[in-house]
C-alpha cells in the first residue's frame, strides 16, 4: 500500500531556468524508509518542501494517503497535510520550554499534555519538559525536534540532512537510536542526505537523483551491486573503469559492450606471487591506519585504485592482483 505518490511533478523557480524537478514520479510504501541522495542542486530539498506544502508544484500532482494535496486546482496548506518535518538545524524555539516546543503543532487541548508526555517518553527524555533548548546537548535537541515532528501523528515524516550537525564519533549511535524510535511509530519516512553511509545503514530504498529526476531507486545492496551508471556506482567509493586489454591480463573474457567497472575494495591482492595473479607496482599510497588507499600500475601501464587492509603495516613495492568476474560492474 502506498502512502505517498508523486506523478509527473515539476518545479521551476525562475522563467528560463532549468527545472529543479522535472516530471518526477515517485511512490512511498506504508512504513517504508526511503533516502534521497545526489549532488547539491539535484532537487532533493525542493522535493521535501513540495511534500510538506512549503512550495507548490508547477505541474503534476502529489497525493498523501489517497488525497490529492497539490495538483491542478488543488493546494492543501502545510498544517492540514499529514506530514512531519525534522529540519536540518532542528529549528527549536529558544524562548519556550521543551514541552511547549513539542506541543506547538498540537490543536486538541484536552489531550495536549498527555501527548507531550507520550512524546517525551518515546524519545527518552521524560524529565526534560521544563528545560529550554539551550540547556540540551545537540543529540537531545534533535530528539526534541523529532518529538515535535511526530507529535501530531503524521503519515509521512520528512528528514532534511538529520545528522549533518552531529559529531562523526556520535553519529552512528544517535542515528541508530533515532531510527529505532521512528520505526516504532510505523510512520513512513523520506530522508534527504549527502552521506551514503547514513542512507545505506537505515533506508529500505535509496533514490538517486540527478538533474531533477530519479535515475535509480533500489535497495542499498542493489545500488552497490547493480548500479545503473557510474554516477550511481561511485556513490559508494572509488570505481576503476576497465578496458578489454585490462580484462585480458586477468584472463577474463566478456561480451559486454558498455562500461566495465571494478570497485577498489573488490580487487583481491597478495604480497606473494600466486598462480593466475597479475603483478602490479605500487606507485602511490595514502595511509589510513588499518586501511590504505593504493594506486598500482599494471604491466600494460594502466593504473588501478585499490583498498588494502594492512592492519597498520605500510605496503611497499609490488602486489599481485586478482579480479573475480563476479565482482565486475557491467554498466
Amino acid at each position: 500500500m502506498s502512502v505517498l505518490q508523486l506523478q509527473q511533478v515539476s518545479k521551476q523557480y525562475h522563467a528560463g531556468a532549468d527545472k529543479v524537478l522535472n516530471q518526477l514520479d515517485f511512490e512511498l510504501a506504508l512504513g517504508e524508509v526511503c533516502a534521497f541522495v545526489g549532488e547539491s542542486g539535484t532537487g532533493k530539498s525542493t522535493l521535501l518542501k513540495l511534500i510538506a506544502g512549503l512550495e507548490s508544484c508547477d505541474a503534476g500532482k502529489l497525493t498523501i494517503e489517497g488525497q490529492m494535496v497539490d495538483g491542478p486546482g488543488v493546494f492543501i496548506s502545510p498544517e492540514k497535510r499529514k506530514t512531519g518535518f525534522l529540519f536540518q538545524e532542528f529549528a527549536l524555539f529558544p524562548h519556550i520550554t521543551v514541552a511547549k516546543n513539542i506541543g506547538y503543532g498540537l490543536t486538541k487541548k484536552e489531550r495536549k499534555g498527555q501527548r507531550i508526555n507520550e512524546m517525551l517518553e518515546l524519545v527518552g527524555l521524560p524529565k526534560y519538559g521544563q528545560r529550554f533548548p539551550h540547556e540540551l546537548s545537540g543529540g537531545e535537541q534533535q530528539r526534541v525536534a523529532l518529538a515535535r515532528a511526530l507529535a501530531p501523528g503524521p503519515s509521512v515524516l520528512l528528514l532534511d540532512e538529520p545528522f549533518c550537525s552531529l559529531d562523526e564519533s556520535l553519529k552512528a549511535k544517535l542515528r541508530s537510536e533515532m531510527f529505532r524510535i521512528i520505526r516504532s511509530t510505523g510512520v513512513s519516512i523520506i530522508m534527504v542526505t549527502h552521506d551514503i553511509k547514513d542512507a545505506s545503514a537505515e533506508a529500505d530504498q535509496i533514490a538517486v537523483m540527478h538533474q531533477g529526476k530519479i535515475i535509480q531507486k533500489a535497495t542499498p545492496q542493489t545500488l552497490y551491486q547493480q548500479p545503473f551508471n557510474m554516477r550511481v556506482a561511485r556513490l559508494f567509493g572509488e570505481v576503476n573503469t576497465l578496458r578489454a586489454e585490462d580484462m585480458a591480463l586477468f584472463q577474463i573474457e566478456t561480451a559486454h559492450r558498455g562500461t566495465i567497472g571494478v570497485r577498489a575494495e573488490s580487487i583481491t591482492y597478495s604480497q606473494q606471487a600466486k598462480q593466475g595473479m597479475v603483478k602490479a607496482k605500487i606507485t602511490q599510497q595514502h595511509f589510513l591506519g588499518g586501511q590504505q588507499a593504493l594506486t598500482v600500475q599494471l604491466p600494460n601501464g594502466r593504473h588501478l585504485l585499490l583498498s588494502a587492509f594492512s592492519a597498520g603495516k605500510v605496503l611497499e613495492g609490488n602486489l599481485f592482483l586478482e579480479i573475480h568476474k563476479d565482482h565486475l560492474l557491467l554498466i
